[in-house]
């Protein structure tokens, strides 16, 4: 609190001026103040109006809760600490929650979080999509906000409010677009041609096709997750590139995996070369660095095969077992998809629910009726 004297042209002026802060919310403070006032002692009325609009004002501003800018950094806070969440999280889960929020729900900083509705989740979701985000982009986007206020809520930093606004909102769903992956003969070809020109991802890109492992699993398999006697390979790390270090598998338990004859051909003969070498596939630095992908999708476009993800390997190792008639339960054991609804899209990739379904049908007529029709209407000429 404060009376100034200035002096304008010439002239004796004053001005009051308040500063109030929260007593329960650091965040919170109201500075006012007024100018050009005649006397001090309107200048001290005038303090004392301020100074009651001050202390309301950061009375209303507590009722109200903290911004969304510091909600968004205590719930950061939170979670690395591990108290962010129900479940710990992954550090790049972490890292890809708040940058979401960070990117996309800028405009809300100033605002209180408790003021937040349905209607600005809505118009922030028809913003992005104007802007051509994915239905992943928004899902995560939704994710976020609704972890923030999950968390906000049970500590008490948002007032007034007991759900998030983006609860139970819809995104809807984009075009059902069917994954690429590779038939049986481009899965030989794919295999025979890396082979014959020795390229150097050939031995990852048959681990990968005969064990379903991901890329950051095959990145970490060591020869000690190896067993040649009961001819089984054990999935229990992956490599992380964006943190560049070994984490644990992405559904964070470990599998067995069985070894068939093809790969265990593969294995011995790597075994032989691999020297001191830990682990069982050789390193690349673009593997390093997460770039599996690229490099086989430059190897397809020059073999003349169709462009596909890494992890389209995958999804040809659970389709082949299941074109040959491995139950799905056991598929999902060995890929370890812990969800029958995981499953089910490479059920539908397979086509084993549908295979045979039309063989029963006739509708064309049998040889002997046709040669009668042709034979009577040969007749009538």
């Amino acid at each position: 609190m404060a009376i100034i004297k200035t002096q304008k042209n010439g002239q004796t002026f004053f001005m009051a001026r308040v500063d109030r802060k929260s007593k329960t919310n650091d965040e919170i403070r109201v500075y006012k103040q007024r100018s050009n006032i005649l006397t001090r002692e309107e200048a001290e009325k005038a303090e004392l109006e301020l100074i009651d609009e001050a202390v309301r004002e950061v009375v209303a501003r507590e009722n109200r809760g903290q911004s969304w800018a510091q909600l968004v950094r205590d719930w950061e806070a939170a979670l690395y600490k591990g108290t962010g969440a129900d479940r710990p999280l992954q550090m790049s889960t972490v890292i890809d929650n708040i940058a979401a929020l960070d990117k996309h729900t800028g405009e809300w900083n100033p605002r209180p979080a408790s003021g937040i509705t349905r209607v600005d989740v809505r118009q922030l979701f028809l913003k992005m999509k104007e802007q051509g985000k994915s239905r992943h982009r928004l899902k995560a986007v939704k994710n976020a906000v609704n972890g923030c206020f999950r968390w906000a809520i049970d500590y008490g930093h948002v007032k007034g409010v007991t759900q998030s606004p983006a609860a139970g909102l819809l995104i809807e769903k984009g075009e059902d677009k069917k994954p690429d992956i590779l038939t049986l003969s481009e899965i030989r070809k794919l295999l025979d041609v890396s082979r014959a020109v020795e390229h150097p991802w050939y031995p990852i890109y048959a681990g990968a096709l005969h064990t379903g492992m991901r890329s950051g699993e095959l990145h970490s398999l060591t020869w000690d997750d190896i067993d040649f006697e009961s001819r089984k390979l054990t999935v229990n790390k992956s490599w992380n590139p964006r943190f560049k270090k070994v984490k644990t598998t992405k559904s964070s338990y470990w599998r067995d995996v069985p070894i068939n004859t093809e790969l265990e051909t593969l294995l011995k003969e790597m075994k032989l070369s691999a020297g001191n070498r830990v682990h069982v596939f050789p390193r690349f630095t673009e593997w390093d660095r997460g770039e599996a992908a690229k490099v086989l999708r430059q190897f397809c476009a020059g073999t003349g095969l169709k462009s596909v993800k890494f992890h389209a390997l995958r999804a040809c190792f659970a389709t082949q077992l299941l074109r040959a008639n491995v139950a799905p339960v056991t598929v999902m054991r060995v890929c370890g998809w812990k969800e029958l609804k995981t499953m089910q899209t490479y059920v539908r990739l397979s086509g084993i629910e549908i295979d045979g379904a039309t063989d029963k049908l006739q509708f064309i007529s049998t040889r002997e009726a046709v040669g009668k029709v042709i034979e009577l209407f040969g007749k009538g000429k």
